[in-house]
């Protein structure tokens, strides 16, 4: 793959947007390389958290998608291009594993759609955000419309789209858009860190307690999900040291 790069440290693997010439600029190309990496991240028996994020030798996240390549485009091809773009955030937000987005500077356009397909967002100080296709004539077309009204509520989404403004993180931070904005030096440490957590609680609770949140608004399957962790080993260790007053010093995943 060119566009994209995955790296993996123990039970951590980050996606890393490697366009940095063009900012990390959503063209099919990158699009159909982050879809075959999601594909391998499927198949990751020993990765506990995600984390997607711009190469460093760029300023951006993802600054939206590749006007270059969009601007001709017919009717037939720009409905291709945007199915490709919501079939490969639908396969990212559909992990098990939780993803979390590192955006170290522009996420506009497609870039913001793709953090908004992650489950945990977080940004450098530096960072700007936000939905400017309105300003082209165009719209969100790869489900951050819709991503982006759940999270901070409709008045503030329509705000942000209807007027193609650009925010700061921490502008970003209020408004319910970002986890966390930390200063440029110690944001990748951070991040690390906060994978760390993810990773040292029991994976099996932490992937049904997701499909909880994403796929229920009833309690129904959150019950069943709930239920099923009573069968495994990491119920039994977890609670095993509560009782005892003692921290879970690792959990097994089984």
């Amino acid at each position: 793959m060119e566009t994209i790069r995955i790296e993996q440290k123990e039970d951590i693997v980050v996606i890393k947007l490697n366009r940095p010439g063009q900012r990390n600029a959503l063209n099919r190309r990158m699009l159909v390389e982050l879809r075959e990496a999601v594909s391998i991240l499927r198949e990751k028996k020993d990765m506990r958290c995600a984390i997607v994020t711009g190469s460093s030798e760029g300023k951006a996240f993802a600054a939206g998608a590749d006007i270059s390549e969009m601007q001709q485009m017919t009717f037939r091809e720009a409905e291709d291009f945007a199915r490709l773009g919501c079939e490969t955030f639908r396969m990212l937000e559909e992990l098990e594993q939780p993803v979390i987005a590192a955006i170290n500077g522009y996420a506009l356009g497609g870039g913001l759609e793709l953090a908004l397909a992650c489950d945990l967002r977080v940004a450098c100080t530096t960072a700007m955000l936000g939905l400017p296709e309105t300003t082209l004539g165009i719209m969100p077309g790869f489900g951050g419309a819709g991503r982006l009204k759940e999270l901070i509520g409709y008045a503030n989404a329509a705000e942000l789209i209807f007027t193609g403004k650009q925010v700061e993180a921490c502008k970003a931070r209020e408004l319910g858009l970002l986890n966390a904005v930390w200063e440029t030096e110690t944001f990748w440490k951070n991040t690390v860190q906060l994978a760390q957590e993810v990773c040292a609680n029991a994976p099996y609770g932490v992937r049904n307690a997701k499909k909880a949140m994403k796929k229920t608004k009833g309690d129904e399957l959150e019950t069943l999900y709930f239920a099923r962790l009573f069968l495994t080993k990491d119920q039994k260790t977890g609670m095993e040291y509560f009782v005892k007053k003692q921290k879970t010093k690792h959990f097994w995943g089984e």
